[in-house]
């Protein structure tokens, strides 16, 4: 079964933002790697864990809302390696200080609201 995402190409998207209110999981996350000028993406309350963000490495986010989704600190390394942030929301996750600490040096002009 293919995912919700994978509906969309590369050629259907105008804007470089994409609000994900869909039933995506983990895997449903791949399709994001078709979209690697995508520079907004709200996933708030979707079903997504740490292993979903491995699949945004390649994408030019510069603002990412992961509010009440299913993120730890497990998932810092991928969101240190999102180098263009200026915005990213963990409100409501499972991710911990000590966790959004680690953040900084990778994103130094990235604002971050935990």
């Amino acid at each position: 079964m293919s995912s919700p995402l994978s509906r969309f190409h590369s050629g259907t998207i105008w804007t470089p933002c994409l609000k994900v209110k869909l039933k995506v999981t983990d895997r449903g996350y791949r399709a994001l790697r078709k979209f690697p000028r995508l520079l907004s993406l709200v996933s708030d309350r979707v079903l997504i864990t740490d292993e979903a963000l491995a699949e945004l490495t390649s994408v030019l986010l510069e603002e990412l809302n992961l509010c009440e989704t299913r993120v730890t600190d497990a998932g810092i390394p991928s969101l240190a390696e999102l180098t263009r942030l200026k915005k990213l929301d963990l409100r409501r996750t499972a991710v911990t200080a000590a966790g959004v600490a680690q953040l900084p040096a990778a994103l130094p002009d990235c604002w971050i609201m935990r």
